[in-house]
């Protein structure tokens, strides 16, 4: 059945569909900052504010790694989305 010949007009049509194809929530690119932060959040919580914890230095050295994380994605996802708008701003006219 792969072997057979589509029409002309339909292989165009499966081809934008492919390419258009919806967005799970894993898949916006706000999704992993948000994550890191949250993580970040979390042991910064752990590390300082919870006094009933074993591993206070664990915690205290991944908050901020995580917190490092999240601001590099978020900053890259500013500079994308920048990019984005900028490429899809059609030419000025002089």
């Amino acid at each position: 059945m792969s072997d057979e010949i589509e029409p002309e007009g339909r292989s165009t049509a499966t081809e934008s569909a492919s390419a258009k194809r919806s967005m799970g929530p894993f898949d916006h690119p706000w999704f992993l900052p948000g994550l890191l932060y949250a993580f970040a959040v979390w042991f910064g919580y752990d590390g300082w504010l919870n006094p009933n914890i074993k591993s206070v230095t664990f915690n205290r050295v991944m908050a901020p790694l995580w917190l490092a994380g999240a601001i590099y994605y978020t900053i890259q996802n500013l500079r994308d989305q920048r990019r984005r708008r900028e490429a899809a701003r059609p030419p000025e006219a002089h």
